[in-house]
């Protein structure tokens, strides 16, 4: 049993290393459609057409 859960320890922590490896905050900011602090602040407007789907304003 003392092996079993030592394996299970040793198995955790090589994959949350691994996982922590891949992934990072600046990948994740650099393909994020937009950055959210308490509001938007910027939108990618490169990875949209706005003028196929017009916004109706209202005066």
């Amino acid at each position: 049993m003392k092996y079993i859960s030592y394996l299970l320890l040793l198995i955790s922590t090589l994959t949350f290393g691994c996982s922590c490896d891949t992934s990072s905050v600046k990948k994740a900011i650099e393909q994020a459609d937009a950055i959210f602090i308490g509001k938007v602040i910027s939108v990618d407007s490169t990875k949209y057409d706005f003028s196929s789907n017009p916004v109706l304003r209202l005066r």
